[in-house]
């Protein structure tokens, strides 16, 4: 069944996009392939990430092979969708997928090690932060060796320890940091450094921050 079909047949034209997927998956007359192709038609034509939220909150319950056509998906929008695409998926990513424990070794398994595209790597790492850094860390080892990596990996740490939910080993961060051939005079590499050597937790450093920004008040 094609997007446009389905919209006219429940009589949804004048719904947002969002409301439409929402309607989909709730809806039990439509097997679970029909509502993925239906999503990711919908979500081309207009790449929002209301669509993503849709179909993270339905993930629990797809079946294996229509896992399969959401990885799939993402990894197609990422190697060559457009920039808004791509931003809406790595967003998806981020806060749907990796900052999500029951999901994020999967997600990683599929956009990272079952899928080694450099390109994609890189756009990935900027928002790394929330991975297990056991896994950054495998992945680290395979990228150190190309210098074009390095400003990529340095994005990873600095998301690592400042994301919300971010995942640092800080002594193996620090001693990573100087391997990086970077930029060493950028106000990023200068705070990051300061901070990573400065303090032994993620926890220190929130307590640091929140008692400037109350002095500050």
């Amino acid at each position: 069944m094609k997007a446009q079909d389905y919209v006219s047949f429940k009589n949804l034209g004048k719904e947002t996009v969002r409301d439409i997927v929402d309607d989909l998956w709730y809806d039990k007359s439509i097997g679970q392939m029909d509502k993925i192709n239906i999503s990711f038609e919908l979500f081309s034509q207009n790449p929002e990430y209301g669509i993503c939220a849709e179909l993270k909150m339905a993930y629990n319950e797809l079946k294996p092979e229509i896992r399969d056509v959401l990885w799939s998906n993402y990894n197609q929008y990422l190697k060559i969708g457009t920039d808004k695409q791509k931003e809406q998926i790595k967003y998806s990513l981020w806060v749907d997928f990796f900052e999500d424990p029951q999901t994020v070794e999967e997600a990683w398994k599929m956009v990272i090690k079952n899928n080694f595209d450099i390109e994609v790597i890189r756009l990935i790492l900027p928002i790394s932060g929330p991975v297990p850094y056991s896994y950054k860390e495998e992945l680290y080892s395979k990228l150190i060796s190309d210098k074009r990596n390095h400003e990529f990996i340095l994005d990873s740490l600095v998301g690592s320890l400042y994301d919300v939910f971010g995942q640092l080993d800080i002594q193996k961060g620090r001693d990573l940091l100087p391997k990086l051939e970077v930029n060493t005079f950028s106000v990023k590499y200068i705070k990051f450094k300061d901070h990573l050597n400065r303090f032994n937790s993620q926890r220190e450093l929130y307590d640091y921050l929140k008692m400037k920004k109350d002095d500050n008040k």
